[in-house]
């Protein structure tokens, strides 16, 4: 297995990317994540995107009239969100930046003075980066007062995940997620990723931003790369997990057996 950057990782996947969410789980998670941002997030205002991928969220808020500075640091991901936000139409309200979240205040040289209503990373972006302290203090310089920052990390625990690995006799495998870091991988390549406690999450951002909501999804559900091993379980089964899934997202304190974090936070004044 070779160790890469995100965004050689991110290039060497970007062709097959949008594969993964043609899943059932995938589907209800990225719909999932939809909600969140378009509960926050209102026509007319302008946000960033920290790790756009290939556009999917970023061409969805267009679509209602909201405009995204999308950031990524895979170049190849960014011409597929282009492409994508030309074919809906919406590319005057998309704008793109060769930039992990890391270096989100490099956007301060391209737009002084501009000041943003909101930002979101969604489905782990943020968990790549090794040094997540110096994001808080950087996007509180981004955006105005009481702005929403929408944020999903691979969650430190997942018990679907724990359970299948070791019932595969894949005891490291099971744990993967405490060790920091540990790897994200994909076609034989892998990149260093950092999972995270909600507390965690909120002694790095709490003295620049107020956690309003936390949830936690798939909990029973096992996470998308495990959707084969899940389709193995009788359907009468599949049904009842299904059902009672989303009803634990925000079932303290069992919800926090979950694959990833959702926080909602807002902006100190």
């Amino acid at each position: 297995m070779k160790v890469v950057s995100p965004e050689q990782a991110f290039d060497a996947v970007s062709w097959r990317y949008d594969r993964r969410w043609h899943s059932r789980i995938s589907a209800r998670l990225r719909a999932l994540s939809l909600s969140l941002l378009l509960d926050h997030f209102r026509p007319g205002e302008r946000v960033i995107e920290l790790g756009c991928g290939t556009g999917l969220e970023a061409v969805s808020l267009a679509k209602r009239g909201i405009r995204v500075c999308a950031l990524d640091p895979s170049p190849r991901m960014l011409a597929l969100t282009e492409a994508r936000a030309r074919a809906r139409g919406v590319h005057e309200l998309v704008h793109t930046h060769r930039l992990r979240a890391s270096q989100a205040v490099l956007l301060r040289q391209e737009h002084p003075g501009q000041v943003y209503d909101g930002a979101y990373s969604s489905f782990g972006p943020i968990s790549l980066e090794e040094r997540l302290a110096a994001l808080p203090p950087m996007l509180w310089a981004l955006l105005r007062p009481g702005g929403f920052l929408i944020t999903s990390t691979f969650n430190y625990f997942c018990i679907t995940e724990f359970a299948i690995e070791l019932l595969a006799l894949k005891p490291a495998k099971a744990i993967r997620r405490i060790r920091r870091p540990t790897l994200l991988e994909a076609d034989g390549l892998a990149c260093p990723a950092y999972a995270y406690r909600l507390g965690e999450l909120v002694r790095l951002f709490g003295r620049h931003f107020n956690l309003e909501e936390a949830l936690y999804a798939p909990v029973l559900v096992p996470p998308y790369e495990y959707e084969p091993t899940f389709r193995k379980l009788p359907s009468f089964v599949r049904n009842v997990v299904w059902s009672l899934d989303g009803r634990l997202w925000r079932a303290r304190p069992l919800n926090a057996l979950g694959s990833h974090l959702f926080c909602v936070f807002s902006r100190r004044s």
